[in-house]
């Protein structure tokens, strides 16, 4: 797995050999940033369900100011830890080894605010709905303009609307599928 642009383009990230991450494919980040463009440059990026920080390390190679990743499995917060130090990118990156809805809690307590929010949940088990919610309640984690960009299944459908959050397009690609939202509140 490598970087696909910007300043790390082509620097190359450690990824598990099996197991519980999936990480999300080249395919699908080049789908993301295409779509994101120059929103990145000098945005604050959350990359939540994080696996090995493969998004939100594409996010600083292409501009974003800082990252704040959140990841609950040990062997990945090490190996992502270590993908942020290889790449040149850990003095604008946090890394919260934590669960994700207490982590959005813990932002939220410290009045964190977020330009584009990322989340790659486990694609069974209902956790991108959990996320979903609570983001959609706690919207002072969205910087005014903010977007929310939730991966999921391709076959799961996720709802038009959670909290102040509206969604406002879905590209399928493969077996996953990027839905976008935004506050209908202004954050």
């Amino acid at each position: 797995m490598r970087i696909l642009a910007g300043t790390r383009k082509g620097h190359k990230l450690r990824s598990p050999k099996a197991g519980r991450i999936r990480p999300t494919t080249a395919r699908v980040r080049s789908s993301l940033f295409e779509t994101l463009k120059q929103q990145v440059v000098g945005s604050r990026f959350l990359d939540l369900c994080a696996g090995t920080g493969a998004v939100g390390i594409e996010a600083l190679s292409r501009g974003a100011k800082e990252a704040v990743f959140v990841e609950l499995h040990r062997s990945s917060v090490h190996m992502l830890r270590s993908n942020l130090l290889n790449a040149g990118c850990e003095a604008r990156a946090a890394v919260l080894g934590a669960d994700v809805l207490g982590a959005l809690t813990r932002l939220a307590r410290q009045k964190r605010a977020f330009d584009i929010l990322f989340a790659d949940p486990p694609y069974d088990g209902g956790l991108g709905q959990d996320v979903l919610c609570h983001l959609g309640e706690h919207s002072g984690l969205i910087a005014g303009g903010g977007l929310v960009i939730m991966q999921h299944f391709h076959k799961d459908d996720m709802p038009e609307r959670a909290g102040v959050l509206v969604a406002e397009r879905r590209r399928v690609i493969g077996d996953s599928a990027l839905t976008y939202y935004r506050s209908d509140s202004g954050g």
